[in-house]
């Protein structure tokens, strides 16, 4: 469920899902982040982004399947987050939520591109210092407080990106020849697939927390 943000990982995750034996649906619509409708809180929202979140999460509690749920949008308000999340593990089903990745606030290929030229040569690794606007921490440590009841969940995996491109106080931009990031914010087709290792082992972990609720259940 989500935006463009939770599309742009579709190779990874569908790779990851299919290894474990995974099967279900996307449900995503660009600049519609994930959220539950509210009236008052959702009323400058888009009319068909408000339908599109009520239909799909009517969907997705009105049956047993799915019982996974991936998460992930391009979120501002970590309140959003933390109700989403609590409706989905109240229904029952396990939640997948991705963190957010990088706020580079330019277009990454087309900066490149204009190093490279300045540079008089080609630049295969470009890393810059991993600091809280560009990793987005606020942000990141509003949905950790958010979601501080539910550290210990079984039934919620979270995913975190930042740890594939960022490592030792920088982040790669570029690394070995290739863009991480497609335009100011979406990652790179070429480069989805570095992800796959995150979201197999989430979607292991989904599984057995699955199995874990339903052991406490009889």
């Amino acid at each position: 469920m989500g935006d463009s943000f939770a599309n742009q990982y579709l190779e990874p995750i569908s790779s990851a899902a299919l290894d474990n034996g995974i099967h279900g649906l996307i449900a995503t619509q660009s600049a519609c982040r994930a959220f539950v409708d509210d009236a008052a809180s959702n009323a400058s929202d888009q009319r068909p982004c408000r339908q599109f979140n009520r239909s799909t999460l009517d969907f997705v509690l009105a049956q047993a399947e799915p019982s996974i749920v991936v998460l992930g949008s391009n979120w501002s308000n970590a309140a959003e987050i933390s109700v989403l999340v609590e409706r989905l593990l109240s229904a029952g089903k396990t939640v997948v939520l991705i963190m957010p990745l990088l706020n580079i606030g330019f277009d990454l290929p087309q900066r490149w591109i204009e190093n490279q030229i300045r540079a008089g040569k080609a630049i295969g690794e470009w890393k810059v210092e991993a600091g809280p606007v560009l990793t987005m921490s606020a942000l990141r440590n509003e949905i950790a407080r958010g979601l501080v009841r539910y550290r210990d969940h079984p039934q919620l995996v979270v995913v975190d990106p930042l740890s594939v491109v960022c490592e030792q106080g920088y982040c790669y931009l570029v690394r070995h020849g290739q863009a991480n990031v497609r335009d100011t914010a979406h990652i790179s087709n070429v480069n989805a697939g570095q992800y796959r290792g995150l979201f197999d082992a989430a979607f292991r972990a989904a599984l057995r927390g699955g199995t874990e609720a339903e052991k406490n259940k009889d």
